[in-house]
């Protein structure tokens, strides 16, 4: 059984280590050096300016973790929406609800302050977009990619 919360303090350090686990997954490893004290303090201002859940099973703790945060677009001062910055379910629990439970919850928390946008961003691994399928049945449409090139 796992329980769906918002962060404290003390869940920083394990979600920081997450945000590792999710940076070797992805591309982003052979472009920008991972920094856990950043990572840790971002998250940890998240707690106070942004979203930060969890998701904690009886027995594994601390099984998985969505960042978000409000903002506006550029070409849309007035109109806020929500944005993802990381999402990340253990292996062991991908199959499970909890990563779908934990949208929710962020989709909850964006509803409430009057947010009519979310948007959500998928890792390309080897040319696979994993997520894309989730995407597409949650009822997301792709509109941008992200590209990356090191100096």
């Amino acid at each position: 059984m796992y329980t769906i919360r918002q962060a404290h303090i003390d869940d920083v350090p394990v979600l920081a280590m997450m945000g590792e686990k999710f940076y070797n997954y992805s591309a982003f490893n052979k472009y920008v050096p991972y920094d856990p004290e950043s990572a840790a303090s971002k998250l940890a201002q998240l707690l106070l300016s942004g979203f930060l859940y969890v998701a904690e099973h009886d027995e594994d703790g601390i099984i998985a973790g969505l960042a978000g945060t409000m903002t506006t677009l550029w070409f849309n001062g007035g109109l806020p929406v929500a944005s993802e910055l990381a999402w990340w379910v253990e292996e062991k629990h991908r199959k499970s609800p909890v990563g779908i439970r934990l949208y929710k919850a962020f989709e909850k928390w964006a509803f409430e302050r009057g947010v009519k946008t979310i948007i959500m961003s998928d890792l390309v691994i080897e040319d696979q977009a994993p997520a894309e399928k989730l995407f597409k049945k949650m009822g997301f449409s792709i509109v941008e990619r992200a590209h990356i090139k090191r100096g």
